[in-house]
């Protein structure tokens, strides 16, 4: 598990080792079953989280090899807290939930078009002055080299334009 909020990781140092080894290994759904197994139920509360009322179960949490005490909270949808207090709950999510930062996003987005879309998103860029546009090009083109990596090396080897790239893709 990892911190929702990049921004949390501060509060890391407020765990022993032992706990945040354990809160690395563990999913969150694991981490749930750990709390009501060896974590101390401390009562069904109602918490203002997101905008809305959730109902949550409250746990209280003995660290390892110490008398530190941290509590956590557990939503009724399955999701995870550390309450650090009455106004702070720092969520934890599971490493693979995180979302992919908006460059990994966009190639995403660009591997999941079809070869006629990409190189018609390729053409339409020939011509745009965002300075943006060359490392979308550049996106674009990786693309290209992946699916096609011959027709790729070929088209960059000739000395036709840019818009001919359809030509080779498809020779």
């Amino acid at each position: 598990m990892r911190y929702k909020n990049e921004d949390d990781n501060r509060y890391r140092v407020n765990f022993m080792i032992a706990t945040e080894k354990l809160m690395d290994k563990l999913t969150v759904r694991e981490f749930i079953s750990y709390l009501e197994e060896k974590a101390e139920f401390e009562d069904t509360t109602h918490e203002y989280i997101d905008g809305k009322v959730v109902e949550c179960k409250a746990y209280d949490l003995k660290e390892e090899n110490s008398n530190l005490r941290k509590e956590f909270l557990v939503t009724s949808d399955g999701r995870v807290f550390y309450w650090r207090t009455l106004m702070d709950k720092i969520e934890l999510i599971d490493e693979e939930e995180s979302e992919p930062a908006p460059e990994q996003r966009a190639r995403n987005l660009i591997g999941s078009l079809a070869t006629s879309q990409l190189l018609d998103q390729w053409e339409m860029t020939t011509t745009m002055t965002d300075p943006n546009t060359s490392t979308l090009r550049g996106w674009f083109m990786d693309e290209l080299e992946k699916r096609f990596p011959d027709q790729f090396d070929k088209w960059l080897d000739s000395d036709c334009r840019d818009e001919d790239l359809r030509k080779f893709i498809y020779a």
